[in-house]
């Protein structure tokens, strides 16, 4: 579950990544991880992670999940 809300919030902040030359350095296990959650709304909170760490990091360095 939580990798399927990581693969979503990667897709949507990816563009800015890009623009911003920043690689997206992914560390994520390869056993399912299960949360009691609403997988819509995690998905918003790692995206807004990302997004947050895209935009206050300098341009070309590494932004690692």
């Amino acid at each position: 579950m939580l990798q399927a809300a990581c693969a979503v919030a990667v897709e949507a902040v990816r563009p800015q990544l890009e623009a911003r030359r920043q690689p997206l350095l992914l560390d994520l296990p390869d056993e399912p991880l299960w949360a009691e959650a609403d997988p819509t709304r995690v998905g918003q909170m790692v995206t807004n992670l990302l997004s947050n760490a895209s935009r206050y990091s300098p341009e070309g360095s590494a932004v690692r999940l």
